[in-house]
């Protein structure tokens, strides 16, 4: 019957409004998500998972789904197909799957504004010093904290950590 849905990691944490990325025109596409990679990364992928020559590697933390879509293009045996084909391949499995079976048929979004991740801030922040923690408290609306890395682990390095202890020290706790 729901012909979208926007899956969120658990290990992230809303800082703005999701209305405009929930409403994003995805007709033609199967999934909207955002990159990490940089190009030649996208190209060893391409050769390592099969993509599509243009496709997009994604980060599966933040997936905006056609569902209606996926449940008239999707085949359950080609995915098997691949898994078995690409097995010793997969890093990263379920985005390593998405992204080699449908890398054509996603629609990237702006992984700033709706996938911020340390490593997205640290390494492709560090040259544009205009874009600082209040560019991040102002633009991004999820902070995806991807990896091992973790605000609620010991020695925990970066500075998204301020989001996550917000978070925690403003959050209702209910009992179950």
């Amino acid at each position: 019957e729901i012909d979208r849905i926007l899956y969120l990691d658990p290990d992230i944490v809303i800082n703005g409004r999701l209305e405009e990325l929930y409403s994003t025109d995805i007709d033609g596409y199967l999934l909207a998500a955002a990159t990490h990679v940089r190009e030649i990364m996208r190209k060893i992928n391409v050769l390592r998972l099969g993509m599509h020559e243009d496709g997009t590697y994604i980060n599966s933390g933040v997936l905006l789904m056609n569902l209606k879509q996926l449940r008239e293009e999707q085949d359950y045996n080609k995915v098997f197909e691949y898994i078995k084909k690409y097995k010793n391949m997969l890093t990263l499995p379920d985005q390593d799957v998405l992204s080699g079976l449908y890398s054509d048929r996603i629609l990237p979004i702006d992984a700033c504004r709706y996938n911020m991740t340390e490593r997205l801030f640290t390494l492709y922040f560090s040259s544009e010093a205009w874009r600082d923690i209040n560019w991040v408290r102002a633009n991004s609306a999820i902070i995806h904290y991807c990896g091992r890395n973790k605000p609620w682990k010991e020695n925990y390095i970066g500075k998204l950590d301020v989001f996550y202890r917000f978070a925690v020290k403003h959050m209702k706790v209910y009992e179950w």
